[in-house]
């Protein structure tokens, strides 16, 4: 009976792992098209939890020194109750969107630097072709 509990509890987890696959791919995709979701965000998370069932999906991930650590904190939760992995996976999700923020934020930050030093350099131009 035992084993039979262990058994249905593997096979209740995975579902849950596949419901949220599926979610979190339909809310990427939906968040590609409406600016309002963040898609990244949500096919990211899918492909953290798809990773452990394909090896190449894995693989390719790990390349990406940000991704290992995400991979990392993921395989980790697996030896944690359910609730707690619930927990930790939302504390997980938190963390991906802020750092997904802040590189948005680094990304913009630096195209503002570009376009301040062209227009500053533009300007500079300018004076120098005048003659007065």
């Amino acid at each position: 009976m035992q084993n039979f509990t262990r058994y249905a509890g593997q096979v209740s987890s995975q579902m849950l792992i596949f419901i949220a696959i599926i979610a979190c791919l339909a809310l990427g995709l939906i968040g590609l098209l409406l600016p309002i979701i963040p898609g990244l965000l949500f096919l990211g998370i899918a492909a953290v939890l798809l990773a452990p069932y394909v090896p190449a999906l894995g693989d390719w991930m790990r390349r990406s020194p940000v991704m290992r650590r995400y991979m990392d904190d993921a395989e980790k939760l697996a030896s944690l109750p359910a609730i707690d992995r619930i927990k930790a996976g939302l504390w997980l999700s938190l963390r991906m969107l802020v750092d997904s923020a802040r590189l948005l934020f680094d990304f913009i930050g630096a195209r503002m630097t570009d376009l301040r030093s062209r227009s500053a350099e533009q300007h500079d131009a300018g004076e120098a072709n005048r003659t007065w």
